[in-house]
């Protein structure tokens, strides 16, 4: 009736019960013991910032606060509950030469260039972060529109952060509105179902065990009785 999210191949779908679906990219990339899900399509056009700044850090943009708050809320309760928190590096841009690098604590965000297998000059990439290999594989027909990444620009003095598409265009932006496709992870003993429905798996959160046909209880106190009963746990939990 269940199964361990960690079985699922990459590449496979998921479903939560409003109907938010997700695809299988990663598993143990950002943490040991943790599986990394994609949103299947863009969830929202956003700038990544209102303004021009100077020093837009990725933690206080647009598009980070969308993420963690507005979407967020529109998943299912119990898998907004079981989203992990991720460390990420991400870059200070001081001048157009010097970019401080430092980290953030987030349950949602975005793909980074190198996390999609791109490298060049002109991106700013960490020299801890390394190739989801799925994406790296199908990044040509994820992104049908420009997409927001967390990558900004290693030669400008202003903040700006890239974008990508399918035929492997890159552009370099701020307050341009573009897509934004989420990424989070999950403990991979988080359970799913067996079996797809129309092309999806679904999340089996802990439920409650179902008790029934108890017999009748006939005794006297003080002395024993027998009781009878079934008991039925929906995802496969230990019955005790």
């Amino acid at each position: 009736m269940a199964q361990s999210i960690k079985n699922l191949v990459l590449g496979s779908k998921i479903q939560d019960s409003k109907g938010n679906k997700f695809i299988v990219i990663a598993k143990n990339h950002y943490a040991s013991n943790e599986v990394t899900l994609l949103s299947e399509q863009s969830v929202a056009q956003l700038q990544m910032s209102p303004t021009s700044s100077q020093n837009t850090e990725y933690p206080n943009t647009e598009v980070a606060y969308y993420l963690n708050n507005n979407y967020l809320k529109t998943l299912d309760d119990q898998l907004q509950a079981a989203i992990k928190v991720t460390s990420l590096p991400y870059s200070d841009s001081i001048t157009a030469s010097q970019l401080t690098d430092k980290t953030v604590y987030t349950k949602v965000f975005i793909l980074s260039a190198k996390e999609l297998g791109v490298n060049t000059p002109w991106l700013h990439n960490f020299p801890n972060e390394t190739t989801i290999s799925y994406m790296n594989d199908n990044k040509r027909t994820m992104f049908p529109y420009f997409t927001w990444l967390r990558t900004e620009s290693s030669t400008s003095s202003t903040s700006h952060f890239f974008a990508i598409k399918g035929d492997y265009t890159l552009t370099s932006s701020l307050n341009t509105v573009y897509d934004v496709q989420p990424v989070f992870n999950l403990s991979d003993n988080v359970l799913v179902s067996d079996n797809v429905n129309g092309g999806y798996y679904s999340f089996i959160f802990n439920e409650p065990p179902i008790i029934q046909n108890i017999n009748s209880i006939d005794g006297n106190y003080g002395s024993t009785t027998n009781i009878s009963y079934v008991a039925i746990d929906n995802d496969d939990s230990n019955l005790t």
